[in-house]
């Protein structure tokens, strides 16, 4: 990848938008020009499924009704929760 920074200087870039807006697509254009990728959405699964590091935290906050059976974050649930309730986005 070609820039125009510093030698030794990190250029970094955090790419935001909503539902279709190019996100994934532009992130996989910069991986093949040789950028590296850290994918938040990715991480945030990684913590939320059965067994993940977020899964005691999201219960002792939330309640255990936040799990599913098979130990991982009710999305569903979470998000009706926290659009309805705004201090719980705190």
């Amino acid at each position: 990848m070609n820039t125009s920074s510093t030698p030794g200087q990190v250029l970094r870039l955090g790419l935001t938008g909503g539902i279709g807006s190019g996100k994934s697509t532009l992130a996989r254009l910069l991986q093949d020009m040789g950028a590296d990728l850290i994918d938040a959405d990715a991480i945030s699964r990684a913590c939320t499924e059965s067994g993940g590091s977020a899964i005691p935290a999201i219960a002792d906050t939330f309640g255990s009704a936040f799990i599913t059976t098979d130990g991982s974050l009710d999305r569903q649930k979470m998000r009706e929760h926290v659009f309805a309730q705004p201090d719980a986005r705190k």
